[in-house]
């Protein structure tokens, strides 16, 4: 399929004015109230308007026939946090391809957004937080992590060295963090506080999520010749072991407290549970309808939500066969990560 050019679309006059106003100009962060910051939301999304070459979508880790269409914009500014934010002790993080930028919502009621980042932002995908609050995004625009502290909307640090595509990211208990790369068939690791890699783990396919169990072992879902598969490694190994869990196309994937695995299948529009050491699923979550791209848990392993490449994150009971819980819409085009504060326990 040949790329797709973009399509612009024009923006009102007092729709510019608006973002302008409430965007702030391109280095500084504005206190911007609840009804403005919709406002400046609304401007914002309706700037631009373009399609995804499928170029990206596969680069992506999407399954093949995935849904193309994107709108989005750009913002130059760093993005900012409403106070409610910034002291929050519960938020949820969602990366917006089509925006640019990364959507902050409160964790407990996640209704409007409280914040967003664009310093640093570019076409994110898969996000993830550790035990101190930090927020990692994965940029496969330019090959980039980008590591903002708690309450921060620029980063301290950015990661390139090592990456050619990264799409998913994990943090373990030890601060090491696990960087998944689709088109590189790898997972690029970085060892606390530095920026070049420890190591590189060669994966025998398309590497798509990255999570750690309760002993720190690394599991990675991937889509190789004969389809989707998940592979563990035990701490510190640079060979892993194949699970034996078949998907017809692999998505994210995380652990709960019991260590069972949740895996996304794209193609099935599905999460499915794994015992440990099962190859075979003994329940699942239908979400019939969505891609299911990226997968988070909420710290009480209550609800699992999910980024599916379109305007909005639903979350189910994080059981099988659960139920629709709700639905993230506002301020959303194309949702592309997921992650929230406090991070799971493992």
């Amino acid at each position: 399929m040949t790329n797709k050019h973009l399509s612009i679309a024009l923006v009102s006059s007092a729709s510019a004015l608006l973002l302008s106003a409430c965007s702030g100009g391109g280095g500084s962060t504005p206190s911007v109230g609840g009804s403005a910051f919709s406002q400046s939301f609304q401007s914002h999304q309706s700037s631009v308007t373009r399609t995804m070459p499928w170029s990206l979508a596969s680069r992506m880790g999407l399954r093949p026939g995935a849904r193309e269409p994107m709108v989005g914009g750009h913002n130059s500014s760093p993005g900012f946090m409403s106070e409610e934010a910034k002291k929050s002790t519960s938020n949820l993080y969602v990366s917006d391809l089509g925006e640019g930028a990364v959507e902050i919502y409160n964790g407990a009621h996640p209704t409007s957004p409280t914040g967003s980042i664009t310093s640093g932002i570019s076409e994110p995908l898969g996000n993830c937080t550790d035990s101190s609050g930090n927020l990692y995004v994965t940029n496969i625009g330019n090959s980039t992590v980008t590591i903002y502290a708690k309450g921060k909307t620029t980063p301290k640090t950015t990661l390139s060295s090592g990456l050619e595509g990264p799409i998913g990211c994990a943090v373990g208990k030890d601060g090491t963090l696990y960087v998944s790369e689709y088109e590189s068939d790898a997972v690029v690791e970085y060892a606390k506080g530095k920026s070049t890699p420890a190591r590189t783990l060669a994966i025998p396919g398309g590497a798509e999520g990255v999570a750690l169990d309760s002993k720190n072992n690394l599991y990675v879902s991937y889509n190789g010749n004969s389809g989707g598969q998940v592979e563990e490694f035990k701490p510190k190994a640079s060979t892993g072991k194949v699970l034996g869990i078949a998907l017809e196309f692999a998505g994210d994937l995380k652990l709960n407290k019991a260590n069972d695995i949740l895996v996304e299948d794209q193609d099935q529009q599905a999460v499915e549970f794994y015992k440990p050491g099962a190859s075979s699923p003994y329940g699942s979550i239908s979400v019939t309808g969505f891609d299911t791209y990226k997968l988070a848990l909420n710290s009480t392993e209550k609800d699992a939500y999910l980024a599916v490449v379109t305007d909005e994150v639903p979350y189910y009971q994080a059981k099988p066969s659960g139920t629709l819980a709700g639905t993230v819409t506002s301020g959303l085009e194309e949702t592309s990560g997921v992650s929230l504060t406090p991070a799971p326990p493992n």
